[in-house]
């Protein structure tokens, strides 16, 4: 009994430093595993394409007239808003990218018809007003989503606020007979689903957005 015992307590320290390594060892391959997790995952959070989806573009093609149209398509983003704001609150964060894509798409789409349509009569300021009121209260409510979407989806989010800002500028300038920059708005990554008849007017070089 005594020999047993001295063995014990003899192997005791090689079996803790053995546990002790083989734990530590452990720890660093689970440390390696997330970081490489992490690199995965900030791989499949790309920019949302963005395209007006073929029912949305025909709808807004048969429009009759300047008013309806920009009706139309402030219509059409509230309902992709909606359902971004409704797929962020269930945390399927891909699916409100993509419906973010489309929002954005429509809202650029709604700007250069606008610009290319506008004749400088008071009815097309008060659609360019309309437009710029209409995406500052729905750029706060991307600013709370954003608060709601890991890092790795909210960058996307974030470009969205920025191209409503550029827009809202491009919108206010409009209205107050300042001049556009029009080529600060990315075309659409789906050409096949653009109204090619209504493209933006080319601005002259000094013309410049004035931050608000």
């Amino acid at each position: 009994m005594k020999l047993q015992f001295s063995c014990l307590i003899h192997f005791s320290p090689t079996i803790t430093g053995a546990l002790l390594c083989a734990f530590l060892f452990l720890a660093c391959g689970a440390g390696v595993a997330q970081a490489q997790q992490v690199v995965v995952d900030l791989a499949t959070a790309p920019p949302p394409l963005r395209f007006i989806p073929n029912e949305d573009q025909t709808q807004l093609n048969v429009a009759r007239d300047g008013k309806a149209r920009t009706r139309l398509s402030l219509e059409l983003c509230e309902a992709r808003l909606l359902q971004a704001e409704k797929f962020t609150g269930e945390k399927k964060f891909e699916r409100a990218a993509t419906e973010l894509g489309i929002y954005q798409a429509l809202v650029e789409d709604s700007f250069r018809y606008l610009n290319s349509e506008s004749t400088g009569s008071n009815k097309f300021r008060d659609l360019f007003r309309r437009l710029e009121q209409t995406l500052r209260l729905q750029d706060a409510r991307i600013q709370a989503m954003r608060r709601l979407t890991p890092a790795i989806f909210g960058v996307n989010l974030q470009a969205t606020s920025e191209a409503l800002r550029r827009v809202r500028t491009n919108a206010l300038n409009a209205f107050f007979g300042e001049g556009t920059v029009n080529d600060s708005l990315g075309a659409p990554e789906d050409l096949t689903n653009t109204d090619s008849h209504h493209s933006p007017a080319k601005p002259s070089p000094d013309q410049s957005p004035k931050d608000q």
